[in-house]
């Protein structure tokens, strides 16, 4: 009786199984069996085969996702390709001997896949796209087809978000403290800024959506950085005008980053503007004492009020000071205004002049103006006396002083020269 070649295989094959206890059946694997990425390149994949000693050729294809994946098949010791329309790899061999395909195991195709659209985002579940084995055909050196007698080791592509971010917004000052400016003159405007970092290293955060609110909102405004994120650090700028009052107001921003906290707020302060100080005028005679100025014959006259300015802050607001007189007869000089300057100062003279008269005359000088203490209302009588109608009388020399008896040696030389004078004629 002839027993055929495929037969005589098989019963070897049962022969060998009996005698060793164990018998390797062929296989096609992928190597490695899964790969994990969270990048758009997948680590490389080769198809191994495992021979059993009577397998001499094999035909078998790997069917993937062709919408998320993108494979190229580079042949090694077999031939295969892969067709990215259809999503399938097919590799074939067949060895050009009469032997079976050695044990192995032996890459015969190298696979390279790209993904295709979106990875998943940090922290977002992972999506494994599977490699399956498809249409598979095995053959013995004759090309007697073999239908049992091995296995298919199926793969998968794991595609892995990031790790969860972690990054949480930090504010300085943190929320819920008080932001306080500085001072000023009124209507100055000053500034403050609040920084903003992070910790974490894993994602980002943002601040956005600043507000101002409360009863003084509108002497505050948000000058920078909203919105913002993080990182790199950053802030978030303030501005303040300053006006006869203290300030009040609510600053409120959206938070978004891994942590529950949706919101962030501050109390912002300003104190009143500071209104710097003018000096303090002060009057020498004051204001309301009578000034009689000095007699004279027929030429004009004057006195001085002495202004003294003291105090004041510099840079803060002049003192001004302008006297006048309504009455006839009396001039006041200067006639425009005088201005001191913070700090302190030297003093300034008000002249107040007449020329006297057949008869004597009076009237009032007034000041007006501003200084420390507000408006300036001063005001003085004043009289000029009637001019002297004859010079002064003479100034008599005492008999006993030096120059009367000089005086009266002259008369008496005088008189002698004239007496000898009057005797030679004679």
């Amino acid at each position: 009786m002839k027993i055929s070649s495929c037969l005589k295989k098989t019963m070897l094959a049962s022969v060998l199984l009996a005698i060793g206890g164990v018998a390797q059946a062929a296989s096609l694997n992928l190597n490695p069996a899964s790969v994990t990425t969270s990048v758009a390149t997948v680590p490389p994949i080769s198809i191994q085969f495992t021979g059993d000693g009577v397998i001499s050729l094999f035909d078998a294809e790997v069917k993937f996702d062709q919408t998320r994946l993108s494979a190229v098949a580079t042949g090694a010791n077999g031939n295969c390709g892969a067709n990215n329309t259809t999503g399938v790899i097919v590799i074939t061999y067949a060895d050009p001997g009469p032997a079976a395909i050695p044990a192995g195991p032996t890459t015969f195709c190298n696979l390279a896949f790209t993904v295709i659209g979106a990875l998943p985002a940090a922290g977002d579940p992972s999506e494994t796209i599977a490699l399956t084995w498809q249409n598979d055909l095995w053959g013995d050196a004759a090309g007697v087809p073999i239908p049992g007698g091995h296995t298919l080791g199926n793969g998968a592509i794991v595609l892995q978000g990031g790790p969860p971010p972690d990054v949480i917004v930090t504010f300085t000052p943190a929320s819920g403290s008080t932001v306080a400016f500085g001072g000023g003159l009124p209507g100055a405007n000053v500034t403050q800024s609040i920084a903003i970092g992070n910790t974490g290293t894993i994602g980002t955060g943002t601040v956005s959506g600043c507000v101002i609110s409360g009863p003084d909102a509108a002497s505050f405004s948000i000058t920078g950085g909203n919105p913002s994120t993080v990182p790199p650090a950053t802030s978030l700028g303030l501005q303040a005008t300053l006006g006869a009052a203290a300030l009040n107001a609510t600053l409120t921003c959206d938070v978004a980053d891994s942590s529950a906290t949706t919101s962030a707020t501050w109390t912002l302060t300003a104190p009143a503007g500071t209104v710097l100080q003018a000096p303090t005028l002060a009057a020498n005679p004051a204001s309301g004492t009578a000034i009689t100025l000095p007699n004279s014959y027929g030429t004009a006259v004057s006195s001085n009020i002495v202004i003294t300015p003291s105090g004041g802050d510099a840079g803060g607001p002049n003192a001004t000071l302008t006297c006048s007189t309504g009455s006839a007869g009396f001039t006041v000089t200067p006639a425009g205004a005088l201005t001191f300057t913070p700090p302190g100062g030297a003093a300034q003279n008000v002249a107040v002049g007449c020329t006297p008269g057949a008869a004597a005359i009076s009237g009032t000088v007034t000041c007006s103006g501003t200084d420390q203490a507000g408006g300036i209302a001063w005001s003085w009588p004043v009289n000029c006396p009637a001019a002297q109608t004859a010079p002064p009388p003479p100034t008599f020399v005492p008999a006993s002083s030096l120059w009367s008896k000089l005086a009266l040696f002259g008369v008496f030389a005088a008189l002698g020269m004239l007496i000898l004078g009057l005797r030679r004629n004679h």
